[in-house]
């Protein structure tokens, strides 16, 4: 219990700060270094670690020396950061080597895109060099009227910026059409009606690649609305659409990239890449959409390729 009164007798007062140290040690004890200089320096003080040691004290140890812990820095091994560069890199490169090349040669592939003319029939219509470069893939109601075959005449231009030129002829190949959904490949023929291979365009591969939905997109053809040069039209792949019956049976990719009469039968490609992953084949109307904006329809590649298997087989008959 704390006493009131304090007697000189007792411990050191807390409060009282005139203490001397003088007569509180003797030159026997063992301290530490005195931080009012009162005693002198043993060698064993703490380092001053605001000192510059470059010239007061040695580089190496020494016995008078007191020695510290040493603090390891962490290092990563090499194995690891290697490791990490190389994941770095696949990442990047296998995109590129498996899921094509972002620089996609639109000059190319605008040069495979055709312009079908059905002149008896009152149309025209796009398509795709495929196969040897010795059949055109587009839709079926470019081809046939009323289940007869049109009168086809093919142009094509060797740039973006020129209008089309006639390369060819076309017949259609019946075994090779599917009225159903829409699809038919034709055989490209001369004058004389002899078959013949466009040799200084490259054949498009038509394989079951399909979209996810977003993937963007690019949309190539001869929609009336682009005047007689070929036009492209960016945009994703914005979801399905399933129809039924009247040339509409099965599925199709929706797409906001802007089709008009004309694109159809032409070709739609991955923006990465420049795959071919459909064919344009309609739209909704400014009925449908109470006005607004339209979405595209694009029949996926999937459908065309018993097509094109049939067209290679009558071929090499």
């Amino acid at each position: 219990m704390m006493s009131d009164t304090w007697d000189p007798g007792d411990a050191s007062d807390p409060f009282d700060d005139t203490h001397t140290f003088v007569d509180s040690f003797d030159d026997g004890d063992e301290i530490g270094a005195d931080p009012f200089g009162e005693f002198p320096a043993t060698g064993m003080e703490p380092a001053d670690p605001f000192l510059d040691t470059s010239e007061t004290m040695p580089l190496g140890p020494s016995a008078t020396s007191p020695r510290f812990p040493r603090i390891s820095r962490f290092r990563i091994p090499r194995w690891i950061a290697l490791s990490g560069i190389a994941i770095v890199l696949v990442l990047l490169l296998v995109p590129r080597l498996f899921g094509g090349d972002a620089s996609a040669d639109w000059d190319r592939l605008t040069r495979s895109i055709v312009l079908l003319h059905a002149p008896d029939c009152g149309w025209t219509g796009s398509g795709t060099l495929v196969l040897r470069s010795d059949h055109v893939l587009t839709n079926a109601h470019v081809v046939f009227s009323e289940g007869e075959p049109c009168d086809l005449e093919v142009y094509a231009s060797d740039s973006p910026d020129i209008d089309p030129e006639w390369i060819a002829f076309a017949v259609a190949i019946p075994q090779a059409s599917d009225l159903v959904h829409d699809l038919a490949v034709v055989r490209l023929v001369d004058e004389y009606g002899d078959p013949v291979s466009i040799k200084d365009r490259s054949s498009i591969t038509i394989s079951d690649q399909e979209l996810a939905i977003g993937d963007r997109i690019k949309v190539l053809g001869f929609p009336g609305m682009g005047g007689r040069k070929i036009t492209i039209t960016p945009g994703e792949q914005a979801g399905w659409w399933t129809g039924e019956g009247n040339d509409w049976e099965g599925d199709f990719y929706k797409t906001s990239a802007k089709m008009g009469p004309g694109i159809s039968g032409g070709a739609a490609f991955t923006e990465l890449g420049g795959d071919f992953v459909g064919i344009p084949t309609g739209g909704s109307n400014k009925e449908d959409s109470g006005g607004g904006d339209t979405l595209g329809l694009i029949r996926p590649s999937h459908y065309a390729v018993p097509l094109l298997e049939t067209a290679q087989e009558l071929s090499s008959d």
